[in-house]
């Protein structure tokens, strides 16, 4: 089973590479393929704001942690 904290970088490159690709579809002309990661990206974005949570008490987390080791800043666990 994936970790939470590679599962969260993994969500990130997702909406990344979605953004690049809706750019470049923009300034192309490709409807199909704008429409499509766009959709994506707003997946990414709703799942990205309701899994972003502790695994311990449940309360969201900052979308970029500070450090390389992470702490929930509310009850201060250690996110594995």
């Amino acid at each position: 089973m994936l970790s939470f904290k590679i599962k969260r970088k993994i969500w990130r490159i997702v909406g990344i590479s979605c953004c690049v690709i809706a750019l470049i579809a923009l300034f192309n002309d490709w409807k199909p393929a704008l429409f499509v990661s766009l959709f994506v990206l707003l997946a990414d974005l709703v799942i990205i704001a309701v899994r972003n949570r502790c695994p311990f008490c449940r309360r969201s987390l900052r979308i970029a942690p500070t450090s390389g080791e992470e702490y929930c800043p509310h009850c201060g666990g250690k996110i594995e």
